[in-house]
């Protein structure tokens, strides 16, 4: 075997342990561990876990790499949601009461579209929008973006200079580039959209 092959096959072990470990731990403790507590119950360097950090980042639906900081994505979205809606912090009860076949155990959340500005993918002025928390948007999907301070459901692309872009479901779409000044935060995937009978079977 050549040393190449091998110190690959050896990298990607590490990576299946790394991320094994961190999802165990968000499981058991409801937070990602840090970098420090990961070298030290693997035994590898910083510099190593850096690295697959940085190589996972994005790729999975649990955690996230940020500012060299782990994060749990579930914890992150729960929290984006609170500061976007501050009245789920006293409770849901009766948005659960009608939607409670719908919204599960609480990993979703439903919204009223204002406008057809997402008339293109569906969404149009009074549909009721579930949204899944507990997913990162892939591209083309639509999600709940909390774009510097106002909330918006947009379709998600990404471009090859790694740039984020919202798009304006419109007859000539109207796109936005997210800047590094932008504050934006994905709060949840579109999952199901729902006009008056659906509502009514639901209820």
């Amino acid at each position: 075997m050549r040393y190449g092959t091998k110190r690959a096959q050896d990298r990607e072990q590490c990576r299946i342990e790394v991320y094994t470990y961190i999802c165990n731990h968000i499981q058991k403790n409801g937070d990602a561990p840090s970098v420090e507590e990961i070298c030290e119950k693997l035994g590898l360097a910083p510099r190593t876990v850096k690295g697959l950090l940085k190589e996972m980042n994005g790729r999975n639906d649990v955690f996230g790499w940020e500012d060299g900081e782990i994060y749990s994505i579930r914890k992150r979205m729960r929290e984006n949601m609170l500061t976007a809606y501050p009245f789920l912090q006293t409770g849901m009860d009766n948005y659960r009461l009608f939607y409670e076949k719908m919204l599960g155990r609480g990993e979703r959340f439903f919204t009223v579209a204002n406008g057809d500005g997402m008339a293109g993918a569906g969404i149009r002025n009074g549909s009721h929008v579930i949204v899944d928390l507990m997913r990162m948007p892939r591209e083309g999907q639509q999600a709940m973006v909390m774009l510097n301070g106002r909330n918006y459901i947009r379709t998600v692309r990404h471009h090859a200079n790694g740039r984020m872009y919202l798009v304006r479901e419109l007859k000539e779409p109207e796109i936005t580039e997210i800047g590094s000044d932008d504050d934006c935060r994905i709060l949840g995937v579109v999952w199901k959209v729902l006009g008056p009978a659906d509502m009514r079977e639901v209820s």
